[in-house]
């Protein structure tokens, strides 16, 4: 009975230890955004894989402004820390991307052309391609969320989208709407390479 309830125990502890170290970086961004003066967080998650990865938090700034960030680490709260928004605001940005996007046909190893869209514009990293240059980490979006929501706002209402052909070769249409369920950028039909 005694080496059963050790057992139980042992295991108990292995859960909450795998539990702990599974959830980490999750804890350890929402420690990071909730340290940030009058951030509120609403929400946070990721994708379960081997970790907790591609996190993702909705959060109420000092404004009052509700803004969604992805694909959020530690790293993104320093300058040239690479992450998304998927809502600014009253503003849902999208993006409809074609080109050569890093995939390889495993067949021949040469680059094959990519189409990908989606409700979300990176921010930060190295160079940010289409909207707010000056923003390099999470605390500089929070200080100046009304300014992006304002460059986004710029932007064209979908479905009308603008273009712009990135220095790396990939094909960007973009622009913005009210609701994240609003139809994105048309797709060229010469961009679909699978119909």
């Amino acid at each position: 009975m005694i080496l059963s309830l050790i057992a139980l125990a042992s295991s108990e502890f292995r859960c909450q230890l795998y539990d702990w170290w599974y959830r980490r970086e999750a804890r350890q961004v929402e420690t990071l955004l909730t340290s940030i003066r009058g951030v509120r967080v609403i929400a946070i998650g990721g994708n379960e894989d081997v970790t907790l990865e591609d996190i993702y938090a909705q959060v109420s700034t000092p404004s009052g402004k509700t803004l969604y960030l992805t694909r959020l680490t530690p790293a993104s709260f320093a300058p040239g820390g690479a992450f998304g928004i998927g809502q600014i605001g009253s503003e849902y940005p999208h993006i409809a991307v074609f080109g050569f996007l890093g995939a390889i046909d495993s067949r021949t190893r040469k680059p094959v052309q990519g189409l990908a869209s989606g409700t979300t514009v990176d921010l930060g990293g190295t160079e940010p391609l289409l909207c707010c240059a000056d923003i390099r980490s999470v605390p500089d979006i929070i200080a100046h969320v009304d300014d992006v929501e304002r460059e986004i706002q710029a932007w064209p209402r979908c479905p009308t989208s603008k273009r712009l052909i990135s220095p790396y070769g990939p094909v960007y249409l973009y622009c913005s709407s009210s609701t994240a369920n609003d139809v994105g950028p048309q797709i060229p039909e010469h961009w679909r390479p699978y119909q």
